[in-house]
């Protein structure tokens, strides 16, 4: 085969890959796998009129609506279920689906107490770095 040969043969293999080649157009972005990357100082574009408070031009109300719509799907991402969807999705949320919020009560607090030797153990541990309970026998 010739170079106009193996060129035709080039194309043709490009040609039938393009044909099962399809574009996605719906992109969405899933808040999961976000990676953020911020832009390079010398590349950041200030608007100045928009600090002085002037006119807002077409490009900001986009990048604005681009902003809520990204601040949407990231509230979404740590929502509870219940403000997701409008009922239970499994079994194990039917459970207290319609419950409402738990008040928070000292009932259910039960914080751990130290008795007095425990709090010298401690103290002596912090002082001189060495556990009381540890062997210091002679030779040792």
């Amino acid at each position: 085969m010739n170079a106009v040969e193996v060129n035709a043969c080039w194309v043709e293999a490009i040609n039938k890959e393009n044909k099962n080649r399809t574009l996605k157009e719906d992109f969405s972005l899933n808040p999961k796998n976000l990676i953020v990357i911020s832009e390079k100082p010398n590349n950041m574009k200030i608007n100045y009129q928009k600090r002085r408070g002037g006119v807002e031009n077409e490009e900001d109300t986009k990048e604005n609506t681009n902003d809520d719509e990204l601040e949407a799907k990231l509230n979404t991402l740590s929502a509870v279920p219940k403000t997701k969807y409008p009922i239970a999705m499994t079994s194990n949320q039917e459970i207290g689906w319609d419950l409402g919020e738990i008040e928070y009560t000292k009932h259910w607090s039960h914080t751990k107490k130290s008795c007095n030797e425990t709090k010298y153990a401690a103290d002596y541990v912090t002082m001189t770095k060495v556990s009381p309970y540890a062997n210091k026998g002679p030779g040792k």
